[in-house]
């Protein structure tokens, strides 16, 4: 039982969460940083969620990138980056770029038609507020996402070569155009009004110039690429030809496919897989450093 006016925990059990001591959970810290753009002529300001690790000194980062392309990251029970803040030593960052939903509607259609890419310099900005703070190592930077997420990963593995260690992508999406283009019939209007329509010639170059498959030679990082199949067999495709061809440019890349899992890793075993690949992959990156 957690009494939030105290901060005091009560265990009745050894569970899940695992063992905390006297450390207690890591609480989400509401926080604000500028972008690259400005409103009525001052900065526009986005909001992040921070999970700051124990003990002092410039600690590794780790960014988890919302899924949903209009979703948005809220404080809740995340076992996992308990695990990375407490265990690992990882400072992790929540961003909700443009495009996040709760932030009104003009905010959300932001990234709409060819804007879409404003939210990876959304993360650019985050990146130069991050080495703005003491507290933090610039240059270990790792970032993570699940859909969308996974799509905003990698293209900033990409922009911003040589200034991230890597990135994890979870059931990300490898050619927006594919994704948009080969949905079933139900879903392939919601996503063409949210992500830009294909059959417009030049958004559908656009979303193919912007998709990790058309960014293959500038990932030089180190890229895990997590798929379940069972949630969507056109995107594990891709994500597939996007690791053949990274290993065909000799570009690090870690794969794991979790044939039962869906689209949100929900079962245990599928979620176990994932936490232990990430944890793992994280851990082997942190006594590294970017250029």
């Amino acid at each position: 039982v957690y009494d939030a006016a105290t901060g005091l925990m009560r265990r009745w059990r050894a569970g899940a969460a695992g063992p905390f001591g006297s450390i207690g959970p890591a609480r989400a810290r509401l926080v604000h940083y500028p972008t690259w753009d400005r409103v009525d002529g001052h900065w526009r300001m986005l909001s992040a969620y921070i999970y700051l690790p124990p003990g002092s000194g410039p600690a590794p980062v780790l960014i988890v990138l919302h899924s949903g392309a209009a979703g948005q990251f809220r404080p809740r029970w995340r076992p996992f980056l308990q695990f990375v803040a407490n265990d690992l030593g990882y400072a992790v960052i929540a961003p909700n770029v443009r495009g996040s939903s709760g932030y009104g509607r003009s905010f959300r259609t932001l990234v709409e038609g060819t804007h879409r890419d404003d939210a990876v310099r959304d993360i650019g900005s985050l990146m130069v507020w991050i080495s703005m703070q003491p507290g933090f190592d610039v240059h270990r930077i790792v970032l993570m996402g699940r859909g969308y997420g996974g799509w905003l990963a990698v293209n900033c593995l990409a922009t911003f070569d040589g200034h991230l260690l890597g990135a994890i992508d979870v059931n990300g999406v490898s050619s927006l155009d594919d994704f948009i283009a080969r949905a079933p019939a139900a879903e392939r209007a919601f996503r063409a009004a949210e992500i830009g329509d294909p059959g417009d010639p030049s958004v559908s170059s656009f979303l193919r110039r912007i998709s990790p498959l058309g960014e293959v030679r500038r990932i030089r990082a180190p890229l895990l690429i997590v798929q379940g199949p069972a949630g969507d067999a056109v995107r594990a495709a891709d994500a597939q030809q996007l690791a053949d061809l990274l290993r065909f440019h000799d570009q690090p890349v870690e794969t794991l496919t979790v044939a039962e899992a869906g689209r949100r890793f929900a079962a245990p075993a599928a979620r176990r897989a994932l936490d232990i690949a990430a944890a793992r992959f994280l851990l082997a990156l942190k006594s590294h450093r970017a250029k």
